[in-house]
C-alpha cells in the first residue's frame, strides 16, 4: 500500500468514527496492543491528534515493559495529552487469588488448589475464573474441612484458554516458533547459552527479539545470566498443544542431550525431558534418569513428585529383578510417605521378592524390615510379625554385618510389638556382632544393639548414647550409618541434652548431603520442637508448628503434627480433659481412629489430660519423654510411683531428664509432706540445670502444694503467663494468693498476640517477618489463625481488637 493509499484508509476511518460519534459519544477498546499488528497502531497514532474533535475515548490496554519502538512511540503521544489518564494494573498475588477462587466458589479454597491457580493463571483474572469454572463443570473439585481442594494436581487446560493464548501462533516463522517451543517446553526460565545449544546461535537474538516484541517471551537478568521463559504460563501450554507427540519427544532428546553436556542439570529437570524422549534416547537411559530424580525427589521430602518419577520407572523395568527390585523399594517407600499404605506394602513385598531373586539378600531383608514396620504403623500385628521373621530367612544367606543389622531390627521390631523384652533379647544374644570384619560396622552395631536393648528395658540411655556415638572410622553401611544417627537424636531428646543437640542435628544433616536418607529426617523438626518447648522457647515452637504445617513433612505426618498441636494446647489449658483428645482429622474432617503406635501416642497424650488408665507400652520414637511423664502421671500409689521412680533412675543416670522426672514421682508418691516437698524440690533443681523452666515450675508449684517453699514462684508465674501455661499460672497464682485476672475473649498464643501487636503498631508481613526472623508465609499463616480466633478479618479491626485489650 502506497502512502497515499495508507493516508486515504486512515482519513476514511476517522470519518466513520466521526459519523457515528455524531449520534453519541464512542468508546474505542483496544485490548493486548503490544501484541497488535504495525497498520492497527499506524492507525491508532493517526486517530491521536483529533480524538477529542471525533467525540471518541480511546482506552488501551497492554503490558508497560513491550520491546517494540512503534508501541512505545504511540504511547508516549497519547501520554502528551492532557486528558491522558494512566492505571496500572498488577497482577494477582495468592490472597487476591484465593479470594477471587473463594468468591466463585463461595465458600474458602484450600491452599494447595490456590498455588495452582496462582501458578496456572500467573496472576491473571480472567484465567483463575476460567480455570475454575473448568474445574467445577468437569466435577474436579471437592470440599475439603480447609476450603475447595482439586482432584487433579495438574489439570489439563481448557481448549478456550489455548486458543486464546495461541492466536497468532501459526503465523510465526518455523524458526521463531522453534525457538518459542524450546523455551515452552523447559519448564523452567532458559539460559542463553542453553537455548543458543538448543536452537543454534546463529540469528539467535534477533529470534528471541521478535518473540519479545510480539509479546510471546521474556527476558530477565540473574546474576548476570540472561534468561528466557513464555511470557504467560498458558503461552507454553498454547504452543505445546500444536506439537505432535514425534516433534515433542524429538524436542526432549535435544534437551537431554544438552543437559547432560552441561552436566549440572536438576533431577527433576533431567527426568522430565528423558521421560518425553524415552522412545528417542532409550528406555534404558530413561529408566535409569527417572530413578534418581525419585531418590533425589525423596531426600528433599518431595515424595508426591518422587512417585511420579518412580511410577515412570518401574512402567519402564523391563522383568530384570535387579533392576526392578530396588525401583520397587523406592517406590513403596514413596507410596508410604504420600499416605498410600496399602500400595506401599504391595510394592515393598514385590521388592523383597525380586531382590531375593537377584541374588541380594541384603536389600531383601532390608525390603522386608520396611514391610513389617509398616503392618506394625497399619495395626496388622500379624502380617508385621510374618514380615519380621522373614527377614531372618532373607538374610540367612547375607554377610556378617546385614545378618547382625536385620537381627537387631528384628529384635526392635518385637519389642515394638509388645513381646516379651525376654524374646527380643534372646535374639540379640544370639547375634555376633565380633564376626563383622569392618571396624566401623561392627562399632556401630554394638552402640545399635546398646540402643536395642534399652529400648527393650535393659540398660541405661546415656549409655547407649555414648554407645552409638562414632569413634571408629566412617561405616561404609550407610542405611547403619542414618540408623544410629536416628537412635542419637532421639536419646539426646530423652535425656534432656539440649546443648549436645546442635551437634546431632548437624551430623543428621550431613548425613542427608551426603546422600544418606532424607535431606531432613522427620525426626529433626521434632526433636528441635521438643527443645524449643522444653527449653521454654514456646513462641518459636509455635513458629515451626506453623512452618510444618505448609512443608512436605506436615502434608504427610499429620498424626506427629497433630500430637504436637495437641501437646501444646494441654499446657495452655484449650483441652477440656482427656475427652477433649481428639484424634487427628481425616480429609473429610472427621477424627481418625488412631492404630498401632498411633494409639499409644493418642492414650499417653489422654493419660496427660487426665484419663486414668496407662499410657501403651513399647517406645514411642521421639515422643517417649511423653510416654515417661504419662506413667508417672498414671501410677495409682505409693508403691507404683517409688517403682516407677526407680526404673527412671536406671534408665537416665544423675543429670538426666529421667533422672529429674524420678525426683518428681518420689514427691508424688510420698506419704510424708516433708519429704514430698523436699524431692519436688530437687526435681525443680535439676530440671532447673537441665534448662527446662516449664517443668522446674511445675515440680516448684507441686513442692509448695505440699508445704515447701514459695521461693521463685513469682517468676515462675511471669513465665507462665508469658508462655499461655494458664492451669500451671492459676495454681502458682493460687499459691502466691494473688487474684486471677479475667481473660478477654479468645485466648491468642505468645506468638499470635506478637505478631497481632506488631500489625497494631503497623508494620507489614514483610516488616514482620524481618524483626521475628521468620519467613512472610509465617507471619501470614499466624495471622489468618489470629483473624479465625477473633472473628475479624482486617487488619483494621486486628488494631481495635488489640487496643481494646491492652
Amino acid at each position: 500500500m502506497t502512502p497515499t493509499d495508507r493516508s486515504r484508509v486512515f482519513q476514511a476511518v476517522a470519518l466513520l468514527l466521526g459519523r457515528i460519534a455524531a449520534d453519541a459519544p464512542v468508546l474505542l477498546v483496544v485490548d493486548d496492543l503490544h501484541w497488535a499488528d504495525p497498520a492497527t497502531v499506524d492507525v491508532l497514532r493517526y486517530l491521536s491528534g483529533d480524538l477529542d474533535a471525533l467525540g471518541v475515548v480511546l482506552l488501551v490496554a497492554l503490558r508497560p515493559a513491550t520491546p517494540r519502538p512503534d508501541v512505545r512511540g504511540l504511547v508516549s503521544v497519547l501520554a502528551r495529552s492532557p486528558r491522558h489518564e494512566a492505571v496500572t494494573l498488577r497482577r494477582l498475588d495468592g490472597a487476591a487469588v484465593a479470594a477471587l477462587a473463594a468468591d466463585l466458589l463461595g465458600g474458602p479454597v484450600a491452599r494447595p488448589l490456590v498455588a495452582m491457580l496462582e501458578r496456572r493463571s500467573a496472576g491473571t483474572p480472567l484465567v483463575v475464573q476460567a480455570l475454575v469454572q473448568d474445574l467445577r463443570a468437569r466435577g474436579a473439585l471437592r470440599q475439603r474441612p480447609d476450603g475447595w481442594a482439586g482432584t487433579e494436581p495438574d489439570p489439563d487446560t481448557p481448549a478456550h484458554l489455548l486458543e486464546l493464548f495461541g492466536a497468532g501462533l501459526d503465523r510465526l516463522p518455523p524458526d521463531r516458533r522453534q525457538v518459542l517451543e524450546l523455551v515452552a517446553l523447559g519448564g523452567e526460565p532458559v539460559p542463553h547459552a542453553r537455548l543458543a545449544a538448543l536452537a543454534g546461535d546463529d540469528g539467535l537474538t534477533t529470534r528471541v527479539d521478535d518473540l519479545r516484541a510480539a509479546g510471546l517471551l521474556v527476558e530477565e537478568r540473574v546474576h548476570g545470566r540472561v534468561r528466557y521463559a513464555p511470557a504467560h504460563p498458558l503461552v507454553a501450554d498454547a504452543a505445546l498443544a500444536r506439537l505432535g507427540q514425534a516433534a515433542r519427544a524429538a524436542l526432549h532428546a535435544r534437551y537431554v542431550a544438552v543437559l547432560e553436556a552441561e552436566g549440572a542439570a536438576p533431577p527433576d529437570v533431567l527426568a522430565r525431558h528423558h521421560l518425553g524422549a524415552r522412545d528417542v534416547v532409550g528406555t534404558g537411559r530413561a529408566r535409569a534418569a527417572l530413578a534418581d530424580a525419585g531418590i533425589a525427589a525423596l531426600r528433599r521430602a518431595a515424595p508426591d513428585t518422587a512417585l511420579r518419577w518412580l511410577t515412570a520407572a518401574v512402567d519402564m523395568a523391563e522383568g530384570d529383578p535387579a533392576v526392578l527390585g530396588p525401583l520397587l523399594f523406592d517406590l513403596g517407600i514413596a507410596r508410604q510417605q504420600c499416605g498410600d499404605a496399602a500400595g506401599a506394602l504391595a510394592a515393598l513385598r514385590d521388592a523383597a521378592t525380586q531382590l531375593n531373586r537377584a541374588g541380594d539378600p541384603r536389600g531383601a531383608a532390608t525390603a522386608a524390615t520396611v514391610t513389617a514396620r509398616l503392618s506394625w504403623l497399619r495395626d496388622d500385628i500379624a502380617g508385621a510379625r510374618r514380615s519380621s521373621a522373614l527377614t531372618l530367612e532373607l538374610a540367612a544367606t547375607a554377610d556378617p554385618a546385614t545378618r547382625a543389622a536385620t537381627a537387631q531390627a528384628h529384635a526392635l521390631q518385637l519389642v515394638c510389638l509388645g513381646d516379651d523384652p525376654a524374646v527380643a533379647l534372646a535374639v540379640l544374644d544370639g547375634t555376633d556382632v565380633a564376626a563383622v570384619p569392618d571396624a566401623g560396622a561392627r562399632a556401630r552395631l554394638a552402640g545399635f544393639e546398646r540402643y536395642v536393648r534399652m529400648v527393650a528395658g535393659h540398660g541405661p540411655a546415656d549409655g547407649a548414647l555414648a554407645a552409638l556415638r562414632p569413634v571408629a572410622p566412617r561405616c561404609p553401611d550407610q542405611r547403619l550409618e542414618l540408623a544410629c544417627s536416628n537412635a542419637r537424636l532421639e536419646l539426646t531428646v530423652l535425656l534432656g541434652r539440649w546443648t549436645e543437640l546442635d551437634a546431632e542435628l548437624a551430623a543428621a544433616q550431613e548425613l542427608g548431603e551426603r546422600g544418606v536418607g532424607p535431606l531432613r529426617s522427620w525426626r529433626s523438626p521434632l526433636a528441635e520442637f521438643h527443645r524449643r518447648f522444653a527449653t521454654g522457647d514456646w513462641p518459636g515452637a509455635d513458629d515451626l508448628l506453623t512452618e510444618l504445617a505448609d512443608s512436605p513433612w506436615g502434608a504427610h505426618r499429620p498424626v506427629e503434627l497433630h500430637a504436637l498441636r495437641t501437646w501444646m494446647a494441654l499446657h495452655r489449658g484449650d483441652v477440656p480433659g482427656p475427652d477433649g483428645i481428639v484424634g487427628p482429622p481425616g480429609p473429610d474432617g472427621a477424627p481418625l481412629e488412631p492404630r498401632g503406635p498411633e494409639r499409644d501416642l493418642h492414650r499417653t497424650l489422654r493419660v496427660l489430660a487426665g484419663a486414668s488408665s496407662g499410657p501403651g507400652g513399647g517406645y514411642l520414637v521421639m515422643f517417649e519423654w511423653w510416654r515417661l511423664l504419662a506413667c508417672v502421671r498414671a501410677s495409682a500409689g505409693r508403691r507404683a510411683l517409688l517403682a516407677t521412680a526407680t526404673d527412671l533412675d536406671r534408665l537416665g543416670g544423675p543429670g538426666s531428664a529421667p533422672a529429674a522426672l524420678a525426683a518428681r514421682a518420689r514427691a508424688l508418691g510420698s506419704a510424708e509432706r516433708g519429704e514430698a516437698a523436699r524431692h519436688a524440690a530437687l526435681a525443680a533443681a535439676a530440671f532447673d540445670a537441665l534448662g527446662m523452666p516449664v517443668d522446674a515450675a511445675t515440680a516448684r508449684i507441686e513442692a509448695a502444694e505440699r508445704g515447701g517453699g514459695r521461693d521463685g514462684l513469682a517468676a515462675d508465674l511471669v513465665l507462665l503467663d508469658r508462655l499461655g501455661a494458664r492451669p500451671l499460672a492459676a495454681r502458682a497464682r493460687d499459691l502466691l494468693g494473688r487474684p486471677a485476672g479475667a481473660p478477654r475473649g479468645p485466648v491468642l498464643t505468645p506468638r499470635e498476640r506478637e505478631v497481632a501487636e506488631l500489625v497494631t503498631d503497623g508494620l507489614s508481613n514483610a516488616a514482620i517477618a524481618e524483626r521475628l526472623v521468620v519467613s512472610v508465609r509465617t507471619v501470614t499463616s499466624h495471622l489468618d489463625h489470629v483473624y479465625t480466633k477473633l472473628g475479624i478479618g482486617s487488619r483494621t479491626e486486628l488494631a481495635r481488637e488489640i487496643r481494646s485489650t491492652q
